[in-house]
């Protein structure tokens, strides 16, 4: 018996279960990377509608704080 057949004869045997576990590992990996990749655009959605909000609550304070200033200067020049 030579050790190279049956390394041959030991390899083909299990040629065919090891190709189907590395391909189940290909679909798995690729699976996870998708479901990775869609909660990333879930969690940049998120994030720019917080910035929107954040965005627009700041313009809605300078706005009440041009007001107090304009009310403020009025009542300034009314006690002059």
């Amino acid at each position: 018996r030579r050790v190279s057949s049956t390394r041959c004869r030991y390899l083909d045997r299990y040629y065919l279960p090891l190709l189907i576990l590395l391909l189940l590992f290909m679909f798995l990996s690729m699976a996870t990377a998708g479901i990775v990749i869609a909660a990333s655009q879930n969690a940049k959605n998120r994030t720019q509608e917080m910035k929107e909000t954040i965005d627009k609550a700041g313009e809605d304070v300078e706005r009440n704080i041009r007001t107090v200033i304009t009310s403020l200067t009025k009542i300034q020049y009314l006690l002059l």
